[in-house]
C-alpha cells in the first residue's frame, strides 16, 4: 500500500492512504522491551543498498530518491531443533550444513527444488520494472521484453502463485520446509503458502550469486516504513492511521470516494 500510494504521488495523483492498524508499514512492524527492538514481521533484506537491483524494494526506493542506512552481513547465527550453528549466506554453505544435518538425500531434494526456482527467478530478474510501464512501453519494447519470456511463459503463472505450493512438490525432509517458512516469514510476513513466489525467486537469485551479502537496515524495518511514508507526503500525498475502510463508494461505476 505504501509502495503502491507513493508511487501514484511522484506520478501526480492526488493519493490518501487509509491505514487501518494505529501504525503503517502492513506486517512489517516492531517495538521495544526493555531498550531492546523486536521485529514482528519482515526482518530479511537484501539488494536494497546496490543498483542495479532486481529487488522490487530497492527500485521503488531508487525511484522515490529515499534513501535508508545500512548494515551489511554476510552471515548469522540459527538456532534451530535440529542444530546451533553459524551459517553463511550462499548455497555452497547450506549445502553442505543440510548434508550435515540431515545427510545426501536431502541435499538431493534441494537441488530439485533449487533446480525448479532458478528459471523463476531469471524470469523476475528480467522484468525492467522502473524502465517500463503500460503506459510508456512502446512496440520493440514489447517485443523485447516477449522474446525473454516465451520460452518460459508455461511458468509465469508459478510467480502468482504461493511459494508453499512449490515446496510441496519437490521438499519432504522436514527440516527443509520449516527452513523454507522460516525464511518466507522474514521476508514477507506469511508463512510459505501465503508468500508469493516471485519475492522468494528474487530472494534465492540473490543469496546464492557469489559476494552476496543481506542488509539490515538501520532501525529496523521501521526505517523503511518512515521512507515510504515520507516520499509520499513529500509529493503531496496524505496517510490517515486508524480508519479501516468499510466500503469503497462507486459514482455511475467510476470510484468515487471510500466510506
Amino acid at each position: 500500500g505504501l509502495c503502491c500510494g507513493s508511487l501514484l504521488a511522484l506520478a501526480g495523483k492526488k493519493v490518501l492512504i487509509s491505514e487501518a492498524h494505529s501504525q503503517p508499514g502492513g506486517v512489517a512492524h516492531s517495538f521495544n522491551i526493555k531498550g531492546y527492538k523486536f521485529e514482528s514481521g519482515p526482518s530479511l533484506w537484501s539488494g536494497i543498498g546496490r543498483w542495479p537491483t532486481t529487488n522490487p524494494l530497492g527500485q521503488i526506493l531508487k525511484l522515490l530518491d529515499e534513501k535508508v542506512e545500512l548494515i551489511k552481513y554476510r552471515g548469522w547465527h540459527v538456532s534451530f531443533p535440529e542444530g546451533d550453528f553459524n551459517l553463511e549466506v550462499g548455497q555452497e554453505p547450506f549445502k553442505k550444513r543440510i548434508n550435515l544435518l540431515r545427510g545426501a538425500r536431502s541435499v538431493e531434494e534441494w537441488n530439485s527444488f533449487m533446480s525448479e526456482i532458478k528459471p523463476l527467478s531469471q524470469i523476475v530478474s528480467e522484468i525492467p520494472l522502473l524502465s517500463s510501464s503500460p503506459e510508456t512501453m512502446n512496440f520493440l519494447e514489447i517485443i523485447k521484453l516477449s522474446s525473454k519470456f516465451l520460452p518460459n511463459i508455461n511458468l509465469l503463472p508459478k510467480l502468482n502463485g504461493g511459494f508453499g505450493d512449490i515446496v510441496d512438490n519437490h521438499l519432504k525432509d522436514p527440516f527443509l520446509r520449516n527452513w523454507v517458512d522460516l525464511l518466507s516469514f522474514l521476508i514477507s510476513g506469511m508463512p510459505m503458502h501465503d508468500t508469493n513466489s516471485a519475492a522468494m525467486a528474487t530472494l534465492f537469485d540473490e543469496w546464492f550469486e557469489p559476494e552476496s551479502y543481506l542488509e539490515y537496515p538501520k532501525g529496523g524495518s521501521e526505517s523503511i516504513v518512515k521512507a515510504l511514508v515520507n516520499a509520499l507526503k513529500k509529493n503531496g500525498g496524505e496517510l490517515i492511521l486508524s480508519s479501516k475502510v468499510e466500503a469503497i463508494n462507486f459514482n455511475k461505476n467510476i470510484a468515487s470516494g471510500v466510506t
